[in-house]
């Protein structure tokens, strides 16, 4: 190798920086970032446990966590869906990570439902969970719009993915589905 002020010159070196300097800037260059969405910490734990990975924790933003003023991230409440919807916008996260509560959408709920003596409670349970999975589905096509990704965390058997708001998010350009057991 040819030397050069001292430094090695090989292809990786560029502008004068040692193959340290450089990997510690291409590091700090590509750092990728995630965000949750009704999720605890979960996936930002990790991002934090293993620095290694190059992935940068963003928010965690779930009924079980909270915001500034010590208020649970309800996206039940408008204004809570506003507010996450403008620190997703602010922080611009590489992955967007979304989980809504799926038990609205289960099959368990569907025989409840039938064979319950109160259907009304189901019929709110199931109106409450497409608010949330449309919020979330909002969030998704901001996030493709944007050349970001993202991550719809439910179960294959869950018939929130006959719901609208998931059927367009699947028709978006660059979109794909995985089952994984």
């Amino acid at each position: 190798a040819q030397r050069s002020h001292g430094r090695d010159l090989c292809p990786e070196v560029m502008l004068g920086d040692t193959r340290k300097e450089f990997k510690a800037r291409a590091k700090a260059y590509t750092k990728a970032s995630v965000a949750e969405v009704y999720s605890p910490l979960r996936v930002t734990r990790a991002a934090t446990l293993l620095p290694g990975l190059g992935i940068g924790p963003g928010a965690a933003l779930d009924i079980t966590t909270c915001d500034e003023h010590g208020r649970p991230w309800d996206f039940s409440d408008p204004a809570m869906r506003s507010k996450a919807e403008r620190l997703i916008e602010e922080t611009e996260p590489d992955l967007l990570v979304g989980s809504p509560e799926c038990v609205a959408f289960s099959p368990w709920q569907r025989l409840n439902r039938l064979r319950s003596k109160n259907p009304e409670k189901y019929k709110k349970m199931r109106e409450d969970g497409v608010v949330h999975l449309k919020f979330v589905c909002h969030l998704y096509a901001k996030q493709v719009k944007t050349g970001r990704y993202f991550l719809h965390e439910h179960p294959a058997q869950a018939d929130s993915w006959t719901e609208s708001c998931i059927e367009e998010v699947l028709k978006l350009e660059g979109v794909n589905t995985v089952v994984m057991h």
